[in-house]
């Protein structure tokens, strides 16, 4: 095209070679962007997918009972492209963090993978099991300080002990458990235990839904007693290894003084021990965690475990939890009943003792001759 020198009877000037030139190039480098965005949207799908695919693996579901898109020629074109050995797929949308697969996990250190940190408040784990994710749960706060929230997606949340790992990202505003792959939502009282596990947190949000007063009131009554319970079998080098350095100083310190004013000996290590916990709830500053609510932790699975004791003391925990849900359960089902029947027997009693004055002379004859045949 360079040697045409006529177009239409008309002599092609260098001018118009030049815009010609120009608006080929034009083309081709929309075709290329055009191509890169399609082969990054690929990368994506094929990526979320194969993530998708393995955590059913792991999960023991079965795959084909799935609905299957028919994806052949897609399926193709990324072997084509090199895309289908990806399992994990990481992205950044204004101010969430997305990260898909467990493999994306170990993006989190590396500091070329999240362009600008200090701007991300979200993150959102899907296909990632849960126990994968509790590692990094220390660090999220120092890598992404204006962190506010995190959302849980096919992360295998099956039970309120693995919530007590949330504590270690120090401070959220909202947190959600998607129904879908998180069999911990099916208990209706997940929610409760979130608030009374994370009350130094005060969470605002809990998967969209405002939280109020009385539901932390509620949640402190529902569980209240299992952090007690739960601390009674703990010694008391435990309790304080529960506390930072600087109140744990404070508290033995008053108690301390305590124990001099009641001239109570430090041998005595019961009485001791509840002097400690006394002055822990009395002198415990705002917005920190409370040593019962500490004494709630949870190990994951992915750690080594010591053998026949660390079973009894998962069983201890388990058969714990168990009768609090069941008596609160109790109690919540006795309340609703006295409702419902509570105005009917107000009503018949008020009748029967106005029954009774309006015969009063009756009341008593009939009174006294129950007395002597007694």
């Amino acid at each position: 095209m360079q040697c045409l020198r006529q177009l239409d009877l008309k002599k092609v000037t260098d001018d118009e070679r030049r815009m010609a030139s120009i608006v080929v190039r034009k083309e081709q480098e929309k075709k290329k962007e055009c191509s890169k965005a399609q082969a990054m949207k690929e990368r994506r799908r094929v990526a979320i997918q194969n993530a998708e695919k393995r955590w059913q693996e792991d999960n023991n579901i079965n795959i084909g009972t799935a609905p299957v898109q028919n994806n052949c020629n897609t399926d193709n074109h990324a072997v084509s492209l090199g895309f289908e050995s990806l399992s994990h797929y990481t992205e950044v949308e204004t101010d969430t963090l997305r990260l898909y697969g467990a493999a994306a996990l170990d993006g989190l250190d590396k500091n070329n993978t999240v362009s600008n940190v200090a701007a991300i408040s979200h993150i959102y784990f899907k296909f990632i099991p849960y126990d994968s994710i509790v590692p990094h749960f220390p660090k999220l706060r120092v890598r992404f300080p204006a962190l506010q929230g995190l959302t849980f997606s096919f992360s295998s949340i099956s039970s309120l002990k693995q919530l007590n790992s949330l504590t270690a990202v120090r401070r959220l505003d909202f947190i959600t458990l998607s129904p879908e792959g998180n069999p911990v939502t099916n208990f209706s009282l997940w929610k409760y235990f979130l608030l009374y596990r994370l009350s130094h947190f005060n969470l605002r949000k809990i998967n969209e839904g405002d939280v109020s007063m009385t539901d932390t009131v509620l949640a402190e009554q529902l569980f209240s007693d299992l952090g007690n319970v739960t601390l009674q079998h703990f010694d008391l080098s435990r309790i304080l290894g529960l506390l930072p350095d600087v109140r744990r100083k404070q508290i033995l310190g008053h108690c301390d003084t305590l124990e001099q004013k009641k001239n109570i000996s430090q041998k005595q290590t019961e009485d001791r021990r509840k002097l400690i916990i006394a002055a822990e709830q009395k002198n415990r500053p705002i917005g920190t965690e409370s040593v019962n609510v500490a004494a709630l932790v949870y190990n994951s699975i992915s750690r080594p475990k010591s053998a026949k004791a660390s079973d009894k003391v998962t069983l201890a925990t388990s058969q714990i939890l168990d009768e609090i849900v069941a008596s609160a359960i109790s109690r919540q089902n006795k309340l609703t009943a006295l409702e419902k029947v509570w105005s009917s027997v107000l009503r018949d009693t008020v009748r029967a003792a106005t029954n009774d004055f309006a015969c009063l002379s009756s009341t008593v004859d009939k009174a006294l001759s129950q007395i002597q045949d007694t």
